[in-house]
């Protein structure tokens, strides 16, 4: 006779800030991302992440309940296929996401209105919240307004060393190399 399981389904509310360290926790423990949502609900986000152990099928779903400003940290680099959830919920419901390596701009689907699982009132602030954002202090051009003004640009970047790219990539430079050269 087969072996039944009956899995296990737990839902653990946790902040916002928390979300990596579980993410993490979860990945470094074997279970996968199975699904991730948003919904609208009492003028708030209410987030769902739920991950899978799969050989038990026992499903934890962590959820974070967070105001419509908040900004959610991507969970894509534990789980690389994260970012088509965190994109669908960022197109569907506006959920301001950040830190995300494939990042289709709220142009995951083809849709008329952005964030149109909102109510009409909530896309609206949502909206003057997006455009309180875009601007960017002393810029001398501002976003959507067309084109970049370079010298403003090249005049604030900050020159990197070869040695500090290196460490910021995680790259060791052959010393050895370098004195020959």
């Amino acid at each position: 006779m087969p072996k039944v399981y009956v899995p296990q389904d737990k839902v653990q509310v946790i902040e916002l800030v928390d979300l990596l360290d579980y993410a993490q926790f979860m990945k470094h423990n074997g279970l996968r991302l199975a699904q991730a949502c948003a919904a609208y609900i009492n003028d708030k986000y209410e987030l769902s992440y739920s991950f899978v152990e799969d050989s038990t099928y026992a499903m934890v779903t962590l959820r974070i309940i967070c105001d419509l400003d908040a900004e959610v940290p991507s969970i894509g680099e534990f789980f690389p296929y994260a970012p088509f959830y965190e994109n669908e919920m960022e197109a569907l419901f506006g959920v301001h996401m950040r830190m995300m390596n494939l990042d289709y701009h709220t142009k995951l689907y083809r849709m008329k209105n952005w964030a149109s699982m909102l109510p009409e009132d909530a896309r609206k602030e949502k909206v003057a919240m997006k455009k309180e954002k875009s601007v960017v202090p002393g810029a001398s051009v501002q976003p959507g307004e067309g084109g970049v003004d370079l010298d403003s640009l090249i005049s604030k970047s900050v020159p990197i060393s070869k040695e500090k790219t290196a460490a910021m990539a995680g790259i060791k430079l052959d010393e050895q190399k370098e004195g020959n050269e």
